[in-house]
């Protein structure tokens, strides 16, 4: 597996997080062309690659059919370099065992 393994957030209030940030006059988010749908192993996955308008690395960021966000630490070079390493990851290392939880990081409840 090339770069670090991603952490796992519970989707909805990340994803209310990053809004929340766009409305905020914070920089635009570009999202790549490259992002994409994949099936593996019978799984949906949505792989979203973005990056802030000023900033030249990219964001990765994997969805799963649960809705739990999977964002990797590492900054990629190339929106290219970024879709590679989560169709490899996922594919590598099966549908099942990506999701397992191990690397999930629950948000605080208010």
């Amino acid at each position: 597996m090339t770069g670090s393994a991603p952490l796992a957030y519970s989707s909805s209030l990340y994803r209310s997080w990053k809004c929340d940030m766009i409305e905020d006059d914070e920089p635009n988010l570009v999202t790549s062309g490259k992002s994409k749908r994949i099936v593996v192993d019978g799984y949906p996955f949505s792989i979203d690659i973005f990056r802030l308008e000023a900033d030249t690395t990219w964001t990765l960021e994997v969805i799963d059919h649960q809705n739990t966000s999977y964002v990797w630490d590492e900054q990629f070079e190339s929106d290219a370099e970024a879709r590679d390493v989560a169709v490899k990851t996922i594919e590598a290392e099966g549908a099942l065992a990506f999701m397992r939880g191990n690397n999930v990081i629950p948000f605080r409840q208010a």
